[in-house]
């Protein structure tokens, strides 16, 4: 199961994550220590990112998404995960 996480901007470091325990160096979701880089393994995952995966599926797709419908998407995506007002 997945979820959307609004209002969090994405941490560059492990250790600036909320998700991060300082009390004992872990990651409370994949049990790693990593203060480092995000862990190859976080489950969290950038909006921008899922914009660009579908951008590279409609290209791939021979870009049958016209620009129009396109930014409509991507509107959509963004609005429901808190980063534009609707």
């Amino acid at each position: 199961m997945s979820v959307i996480v609004t209002g969090m901007e994405m941490p560059e470091y492990c250790c600036d994550c909320p998700c991060y325990n300082s009390e004992n160096g872990q990651c409370k979701i994949t049990k790693d220590y990593e203060i480092i880089k995000r862990a190859f393994d976080c489950p969290l995952k950038y909006v921008e990112g899922l914009i660009e995966q579908i951008k590279e599926y409609n290209e791939f797709n021979r870009g049958e998404i016209d620009e129009l419908y396109m930014n409509d998407i991507i509107k959509i995506v963004k609005e429901y995960c808190g980063m534009e007002e609707g």
